[in-house]
């Protein structure tokens, strides 16, 4: 049956019920009330007036024919659709005030009913050790003989251990005949279409032996499809079922879901190999969620595209699953502009120019300069991210790069319990070269590679002429994994970078060395708080050139410490971090830092001591501005005299910085 509005003949559509199926009706009046005459103030008042006027004529006659009336106390005009969710509330309230009469009235109908078999009327209220019953379980069958079941409880289906899909009263002269049909036992399931299903077996063998109805129907589809949900297999549906009544089996035919069809929809450039080679599923196989969610990221990590959707659509009259994936391009060229700005190298610009997708290859040109009045960048790199349909990445990167920094010596005139870094000169490093370097994705979190370098590089003191260049040619073996949820603020996640570098085909004019570097952070987070711990250790031998030296010291690197305070061959460094996120933002997300450092940089092995080892506390806030993140804070660094009885402190120092890594 289908109701539509009943405008204003038929707000209460009774006359749609037929008597003779429906023992009892309950009408449910949300008409509104006629309003009093000083309410006809305004023109939509009376406008509902009349509506309500000639309503309630037919809605009165309505309500005569109902058994039992529910009629929520509302204020709300016939005309006002707003707070429905007050209606819903008042009206539930209403009803269950009308509990207890809706019983009384269903227990009395079935009573009335049972009266016209022409029985005592006092049996139909007691047991009587001459009533028959038939069919009932055992159990019910004692409750029934013992009185602890009662006609009124068969009538209400109250107190039953079983399910009847019918229980049918007879009178015989002065007692009843009761006779109970119950549903039937399930001997056995057999599931048709999927092998997988098989997993379910479990389920299985607890449904059996157990009544075939709706609700428990019902309660094993849903538990075999929860089993395999939980297994991955997310688009498993069943068909249909059916029940057969001759040997009790119930039969169900269920719908792997293998993808039948991929299609690509919005991808006017791109050649399909591009999108469909970053899938980690395939037609003809079983999808998982999983799988779709992985596909997703290596879709979006690619660069190629900015936003994805994977449709999933049932075919009307058949199996299977067909899968839509919805692309949005991304822009084939590129410009990029970020800004620097902090208190040890002041203003830094850079520009990248980028030509993504070169030739519908995947490949990605990169022209990037980027500086300011102490350093300097320029490149061009071409880079292959993927191989064809393999893991293979390439990248051949030209540049060159200068960069001043300062040297520190330490000042002496200071009390015992203090020290005190003073600029002792400054220095220029530049270098110009080329690399290229071979290697794979890790599940697009990471890399494996080896890097050949050919660099031309010096270093000199400002102060001086500068010293002619020599040449370095080395090969390095790298790994870095990613899995941080963010670059500035991560939550979650590790970060890992560790190397072996060593001189491969040293030209004549050339300077060997060899060095090892390993660095891995780590984040935990617990709602508004992040603990962030970093780990760094360096080893490089005697030949290393200053260019290719370890440094220590600056925001986010060593607190207390300038940047580059301190240069050496060998770093041993720790930071503990702990953040968090204030409920309150300073115009924009803002978060709260306490920093420890302990670590220390030496020139050769046989100085590493643990005298030597200095630590560092910090203070900052931070900002996570549209043009990157701000960071303010306040470090001091100390560290023990020999004899461990006295603590040196340097001096409390300042740092900021505002934008990105140029």
């Amino acid at each position: 049956m289908i109701l539509v509005d009943g405008g204003i003949m038929q707000n209460i559509p009774i006359n749609a019920f037929d008597p003779m199926k429906n023992k009892i009706t309950i009408a449910v009046n949300t008409s509104s009330p006629i309003l009093k005459t000083n309410e006809l103030n305004s023109p939509w008042n009376l406008a509902d007036q009349v509506i309500s006027i000639s309503m309630k004529y037919f809605t009165d006659s309505a309500l005569k024919k109902a058994d039992i009336v529910i009629s929520p106390e509302t204020s709300h005009l016939n005309s006002d659709f707003t707070n429905l969710d007050s209606l819903i509330f008042i009206g539930s309230q209403k009803a269950r005030l009308k509990i207890q009469e809706i019983k009384h009235k269903t227990f009395k109908t079935i009573l009335d009913s049972l009266k016209s078999l022409n029985i005592n009327s006092e049996l139909i209220n007691a047991n009587h050790y001459r009533n028959q019953y038939r069919g009932f379980s055992f159990e019910d069958s004692l409750s029934l003989v013992n009185g602890s079941v009662t006609i009124e409880n068969i009538i209400s289906g109250i107190g039953l251990s079983y399910p009847y899909q019918k229980i049918q009263f007879e009178g015989i002269d002065n007692f009843f005949k009761i006779t109970a049909f119950p549903f039937p036992e399930i001997k056995g399931i057999l599931i048709k279409g999927s092998n997988i299903a098989m997993e379910a077996d479990s389920t299985l063998y607890y449904m059996k032996n157990k009544f075939y109805y709706s609700k428990n129907s019902k309660e094993l589809f849903v538990k075999i499809l929860n089993l395999l949900h939980s297994k991955g297999y997310d688009f498993i549906r069943i068909l249909k079922y059916e029940f057969d009544y001759k040997n009790n089996y119930l039969i169900i035919e269920i719908d792997e879901a293998k993808i039948r069809n991929i299609s690509i929809s919005g991808s006017e450039s791109l050649s399909n190999y591009l999108l469909t080679r970053e899938l980690t599923f395939h037609a003809s196989e079983l999808p998982k969620i999983d799988n779709f969610f992985t596909s997703s990221e290596n879709l979006l990590s690619s660069e190629l595209i900015k936003d994805v959707d994977l449709i999933t659509k049932y075919p009307k009259d058949t199996s299977g699953l067909d899968l839509i994936i919805r692309v949005q391009e991304a822009e084939d060229q590129l410009v990029k502009f970020g800004a620097k700005i902090d208190n040890e190298r002041n203003t830094q610009a850079g520009l990248d120019l980028i030509q993504n997708n070169i030739h519908n290859t995947g490949a990605r040109a990169i022209f990037r300069i980027a500086g300011g009045n102490r350093n300097g960048f320029s490149s061009f790199s071409i880079n292959v991210p993927r191989l064809l349909f393999s893991m293979i990445t390439l990248n051949l990167n030209i540049y060159t790069e200068l960069r001043d920094y300062y040297y520190y010596a330490n000042n002496e005139n200071q009390p015992s319990n203090r020290f005190l870094r003073n600029i002792a000169g400054e220095l220029q490093e530049s270098r110009m070269g080329t690399k290229l370097s071979f290697g794979s994705q890790i599940e697009k979190k990471g890399s494996l590679f080896a890097e050949y370098r050919f660099e031309q590089q010096r270093t000199y003191d400002l102060a001086a002429n500068p010293t002619p260049y020599y040449s370095i040619s080395s090969l390095k073996f790298a790994t870095i994994f990613d899995s941080e949820d963010d670059i500035q603020f991560p939550r979650i996640g590790r970060y890992i970078d560790m190397s072996l570098e060593t001189s491969f085909l040293e030209p004549k004019d050339g300077v060997g060395f060899s060095k090892i570097n390993y660095f891995h952070r780590q984040n935990f987070s617990m709602g508004r708080h992040t603990i962030s711990t970093s780990f760094m250790f360096g080893f490089a031998d005697a030949s290393t050139p200053d260019p290719e030296l370890f440094s220590i010291g600056g925001i986010g690197n060593f607190y207390g410490l300038h940047e580059d305070d301190y240069r050496g061959r060998q770093i041993v460094s720790e930071l503990l971090e702990y953040r968090f996120r204030s409920p309150i933002s300073i115009f924009f997300d803002t978060y709260f830092y306490l920093h420890y450092n302990i670590g220390g940089i030496w020139s050769s092995p046989e100085d590493m001591k643990l005298t030597a080892l200095k630590q560092g506390l910090g203070l900052s806030l931070g900002l996570a501005t549209p043009i990157g993140p701000a960071k303010f804070s306040f470090g001091n660094c100390f560290y023990a005299n020999k004899g461990y009885s006295n603590l040196i402190f340097g001096p409390l120092m300042f740092y900021f910085s505002l934008g990105t890594k140029i």
